[in-house]
């Protein structure tokens, strides 16, 4: 069998949906919180370790800063840490922004056009009492879009951008950043696409629309998590967990399956930006003991997270991957226990067929042949779907990180070649090279 790339923590998929049951505020009276069973009656709650099992202290009051004017100017500054979910909260009900026009149509919120650091430890650049709102008649699969806004003193949710009053019947989440403790089967998940950027850059784009569904999985080593009935993986970096929800006309609860004194998030257990690193992984790992390719039974698709492809990450590819021989290109292939298809097409190709790895100034020496992607790799989907090219080296500059290859004068980058390190004929054993 294939070696698996990296150790994803597969989370089961809980049957909870969007809005359904929830856990009161109020204490409960023994141990564990009761919990809405889908018939609208309380079912006791798994019984509490004694780490757990303590009454916990009663939620901070609310304290929601307030724009001092209907302009960017007096907008309050940026958070500089994960706000508590409980300065959303007044008694039972979404803390308002304490305005001095209770009627004020956009409730003062101008989102900042201004560039900004937007990551977990300054909450993505939403406030202390934003909430993210969707339909509640909405029976869309997978993740469904939620609008960000602000409780206004009449009680009404308001959007920042065209300050329009959401009087459809609407359910409202408040969201912490994701941290490994809170990231449990079943939860409910804030993410969003960045256009191609991990996190939001200003935060006039993290008042932008986000998407609420069910977490289906999380991959630690590749730092993505996905969601039930969506394609496309999303950044751990930027996810965001649902704590706190309101239906409208209701009671804010706690999320399903979480306790009121495990939502604050401290500024140590974010989830920060970083560049996924992988071990380096053995070449033979793919060939069995009569030196024949392993079968490949992977059919995960391919990631499209825009994220750095470098050779730390082994080039965002996966365990098994073979580069094929396809005329004067070798292509990213798997091997289906007959013969090699690309990645690209699903076309086969007899190869040979060669296994590689990162290139490094160490292992790159003059006259070597390698391999480099026709153009710069950005994601899981660009490694496996690019032709790449053998070149041979002719001079190596260490200091640099570059090198320069044969019918090329410019210097490439070290950190985009891949060093074959053995060959696979059909009808033949893999030799090292």
């Amino acid at each position: 069998m294939s070696r698996a790339l990296g150790m994803v923590a597969a989370l089961a998929v809980s049957s909870v949906g969007l809005g359904a049951c929830s856990v009161a505020l109020g204490r409960s009276t023994g141990g564990a919180p009761a919990v809405a069973s889908a018939a609208g009656t309380e079912a006791p709650a798994a019984a509490a370790s004694d780490a757990t099992a303590a009454a916990p202290s009663a939620p901070p009051p609310s304290s929601c800063r307030a724009p001092a004017a209907r302009d960017r100017a007096a907008q309050p500054p940026a958070l500089s840490s994960p706000a508590s979910p409980w300065l959303a909260v007044a008694g039972d009900r979404p803390a308002p922004l304490p305005l001095d026009e209770p009627s004020a149509k956009f409730a003062n919120v101008i989102p900042r056009e201004d560039r900004e650091t937007c990551d977990a430890a300054h909450d993505h650049c939403l406030r202390e009492c934003t909430w993210l709102a969707l339909d509640a008649r909405a029976t869309d699969k997978g993740a469904r879009e939620a609008w960000v806004g602000h409780f206004r003193p009449d009680g009404m949710f308001v959007t920042p951008f065209t300050g329009g009053e959401l009087e459809r019947d609407y359910v409202a989440y408040r969201t912490v950043p994701a941290t490994k403790r809170l990231l449990r089967p079943g939860v409910l998940v804030a993410v969003r696409d960045w256009n191609g950027s991990e996190l939001p850059q200003r935060e006039v784009e993290a008042f932008g629309n986000w998407k609420i569904g069910t977490l289906a999985s999380v991959d630690w080593e590749d730092r993505i998590l996905r969601v039930v009935d969506e394609a496309d993986p999303f950044r751990l970096s930027a996810a965001r967990i649902v704590v706190l929800q309101y239906s409208k006309g209701g009671k804010v609860a706690l999320a399903p399956g979480l306790r009121k004194d495990e939502i604050v998030v401290a500024a140590d257990e974010v989830l920060a930006p970083q560049v996924a690193t992988r071990a380096k992984r053995d070449p033979w790992s793919q060939v069995d003991k009569a030196g024949q390719p392993l079968a490949v039974t992977d059919d995960r698709p391919l990631d499209t997270v825009v994220t750095s492809c470098g050779a730390a990450q082994d080039h965002c590819l996966r365990a098994w991957v073979w580069f094929a021989t396809d005329g004067i290109a070798v292509q990213p292939a798997r091997f289906d226990g007959k013969t090699f298809t690309t990645l690209r097409n699903g076309r086969a190709i007899a190869g040979p067929a060669y296994r590689t790895e990162p290139a490094t100034a160490e292992t790159l020496h003059v006259g070597a042949e390698v391999f480099i992607p026709e153009m710069s790799l950005g994601s899981e989907e660009s490694a496996h779907t690019m032709r790449w090219y053998p070149v041979k080296v002719v001079s190596i500059d260490a200091a640099a990180g570059t090198f320069t290859a044969t019918g090329n004068a410019q210097p490439i980058a070290i950190d985009r070649a891949r060093i074959p390190a053995l060959i696979w004929l059909a009808g033949s054993p893999a030799e090292k090279l």
